[in-house]
């Protein structure tokens, strides 16, 4: 079984188990990194981020740093993950995983996909997971009728145990759900609606990342390739001009052993799922990737803010606002165990 599988499996089943940790002091890092193509400006501290905490999603409004919360589960004891705003920032989907349960004597611990309007209200079933412990992650709209979600499957062959990852297209109003790609952990959609990122997991050799059209077919084109040591691929995303995309990834050939966690020069002690990972950024047609923030976070998740000139980054330890103008990362909020969050214009 992969590095990927288990942790993308011990994930789920622990979701959120130990909530928050850590948080953000309000501190800024002297600039670090020399960005290339952007110019220092003053944050815009437009729009708002969605992002998931212990007991729901909960809107952070940038500009005043105040939380509301957004989203709470209809069931005690379930978990809500993977915020995603449709094109028109008149929707949201998002995951939820209910309570385990035995059914018919199988234990089952699988998750769903459910959309709501923007203020959250109207919640709706899209998904329902339908075997045991499959696992349903990462929604992100193509169009405001339709959802892509990778589905996680465990089965058996010749009694070893392989989760298969499937990129699935769903249609909102029908349900009716195509298969697009195979092995994807990790994807995003092009603010046109017109190509697909994604993490490629290989079990002979490891994650690669690629960039082909939204429907899946003609030649993928390989953007991070094996021999950049870059892995796991958590979080790709296109900026909102699509012309770059930033990523969280482990730099193979400088992370330390797991076991401990170096965040901002201070170590942490904790049990890490993967290996300490950064923020990076490419070309959306490919180059070699450029180190944005060293954060060392385990499995941070990140979003653009709307005007393309910052990068939100929701870690364990803290909520990082990164400026792309001279490379700063100032904490702005708490952060969340292994939590997810997005960018959404304002109301």
């Amino acid at each position: 079984m992969s590095l990927r599988t288990v942790i993308v499996s011990l994930l789920i089943l622990v979701a959120f188990i130990g909530a928050s940790c850590g948080g953000g002091n309000g501190g800024t890092s002297a600039p670090t990194v020399e960005i290339e193509g952007y110019e220092l400006t003053g944050p815009s501290r437009e729009g708002s981020l969605i992002l998931t905490r212990p007991d729901g999603l909960y809107e952070f409004t940038i500009a005043g740093a105040e939380m509301q919360p957004l989203v709470s589960p209809d069931e005690p004891g379930s978990f809500i993950f993977d915020p995603a705003i449709s094109p028109q920032a008149t929707q949201i989907a998002y995951v939820v995983q209910p309570p385990p349960r035995v059914v018919d004597g199988a234990y089952d611990s699988g998750s769903d996909i459910w959309i709501a309007n923007r203020d959250g209200t109207n919640a709706r079933l899209l998904y329902e997971h339908e075997e045991p412990n499959q696992l349903t992650r990462f929604p992100h709209w193509a169009d405001e009728n339709t959802v892509y979600a990778i589905i996680q499957v465990i089965e058996q062959v010749e009694g070893i145990t392989q989760v298969v990852y499937t990129l699935q297209r769903i249609d909102a109003g029908t349900g009716e759900r195509a298969i697009v790609l195979e092995d994807t952990v990790a994807f995003d959609i092009s603010p046109a609606g017109t190509r697909i990122v994604y993490a490629k997991l290989d079990p002979t050799t490891s994650e690669t990342l690629h960039a082909v059209d939204i429907d899946g077919q003609g030649n993928a084109a390989e953007l991070v390739p094996v021999d950049e040591a870059l892995a796991p691929f958590n979080s790709p995303h296109f900026s909102p001009a699509g012309d770059r995309i930033a990523f969280a990834a482990a730099d193979q050939n400088a992370a330390p052993p797991t076991g401990q966690l170096f965040v901002t020069s201070q170590p942490v002690a904790t049990t890490l799922n993967g290996l300490p990972e950064d923020i990076w950024l490419i070309d959306a047609d490919g180059s070699r990737p450029q180190l944005v923030a060293s954060l060392q976070e385990d499995i941070p998740a990140l979003t653009w803010g709307g005007d393309g000139e910052y990068i939100y980054v929701l870690g364990v330890n803290a909520l990082y606002e990164i400026s792309l103008g001279n490379g700063a990362i100032e904490e702005i909020g708490e952060g969340a165990f292994h939590g997810q969050l997005v960018w959404a214009p304002g109301e």
